[in-house]
C-alpha cells in the first residue's frame, strides 16, 4: 500500500500546475469592520493521486492540527472525510492552522501548507 507522503501538497494548491490555494478561512463578520465571532471555517480539495502518481483509493480522513502560533499545533481534531470544518470558541490572537490526509491502514501525510488567521 502506497503510504499519503505528501499528498497535501495537492490538497493545497502546491502541486503541478496550480498557484491557487484550496484552503480559504473564513472568520464570521458583522457589517461593521470589527471582529465579533470567534470562529474559523477551512475548506480544501482532496487530493486525488498519492505522492507517487498512483491514484488514491484509500483516503480514510483529515486531522486538523491548530495552536496559538505557526510552529505549535496543540490541538489536533479528527475530521473524518469531510474536506473541511469549523472551529469556535477560540480566544482572541493568532491561531494557526495545518492538515494532514489519512489512508484506512492509518498511515498519515505529512502536514499542509500552515494557514494563520487573527481572531
Amino acid at each position: 500500500m502506497t503510504v499519503l507522503l505528501l499528498c497535501l501538497l495537492l490538497l493545497f494548491g502546491c502541486g503541478k500546475g496550480s498557484s491557487e490555494k484550496s484552503v480559504r478561512m473564513s472568520n464570521k463578520e458583522s457589517g461593521s469592520s470589527s471582529l465579533l465571532s470567534d470562529s474559523v471555517t477551512l475548506n480544501w480539495s482532496a487530493p486525488k493521486s498519492n505522492a507517487d502518481g498512483t491514484s488514491l483509493t484509500d483516503l480514510k480522513g483529515y486531522i486538523v492540527y491548530y495552536g496559538p502560533s505557526h510552529n505549535i499545533h496543540a490541538h489536533s481534531v479528527d475530521v473524518g472525510d469531510l474536506p473541511g470544518s469549523s472551529f469556535s470558541g477560540l480566544s482572541s490572537g493568532t491561531w494557526c492552522f495545518t492538515v494532514t490526509a489519512y489512508d484506512v491502514a492509518g498511515n498519515e501525510s505529512n502536514y499542509s501548507a500552515v494557514e494563520c488567521t487573527t481572531i
